[in-house]
């Protein structure tokens, strides 16, 4: 996983994107262990350094472990826009979850050099596997760049991860 992905070319645009900037994040609220049947909450910031105004379309979180179709796990969202709890708007049996906000009658958009953040809500019910979880954030994972004319750029942002998306570990036990 790179860095979050650019918004669709726009029409008369050809070439490719141009690099425009710097993503950063953080995660809160990992714990290290965690029983099965519980549920954390975690908050994972994020902020860009470039001219533009970042237009936040989709929010995604990557949840594995050694076995694969993932199980018993369920993740909400913290609406940033509607305030209110919401489940997943895509989900795999891999352990891909996002929310997305192409939909929503208003854009999230956060100036540049501003953090911003989204709360994430992870269940382990007791069917979850046992074990080590990895637990990958990725705020603002579907993204648009809005110039100071409001139009969007044909750009990206250079994650400040050497790794692209920071990764996070916890243990569920019985």
């Amino acid at each position: 996983m790179g860095t979050a992905s650019a918004a669709t070319n726009p029409r008369g645009v050809s070439g490719n994107p141009k690099r425009i900037g710097t993503f950063y994040t953080n995660t809160q609220w990992v714990p290290r262990t965690v029983r099965a049947g519980s549920t954390i909450y975690i908050r994972t910031w994020y902020m860009e350094r470039s001219k533009d105004t970042l237009v936040a379309q989709d929010f995604g979180l990557d949840l594995w472990n050694r076995a694969t179709p993932i199980r018993g796990i369920s993740v909400s969202w913290l609406n940033p826009l509607t305030h209110r709890w919401q489940a997943s708007t895509d989900t795999d049996h891999h352990g891909y979850f996002a929310l997305g906000l192409q939909k929503e009658p208003t854009l999230l958009a956060v100036a540049p050099g501003r953090w911003a953040h989204i709360d994430v809500r992870i269940t382990f019910s007791k069917s979850a596997y046992k074990g080590t979880w990895h637990i990958m954030p990725e705020p603002a994972s579907g993204y648009g760049l809005r110039n100071s004319a409001g139009t969007f750029d044909w750009a990206f942002l250079d994650s400040a991860s050497s790794s692209g998306w920071p990764q996070y570990t916890t243990n569920v036990r019985p």
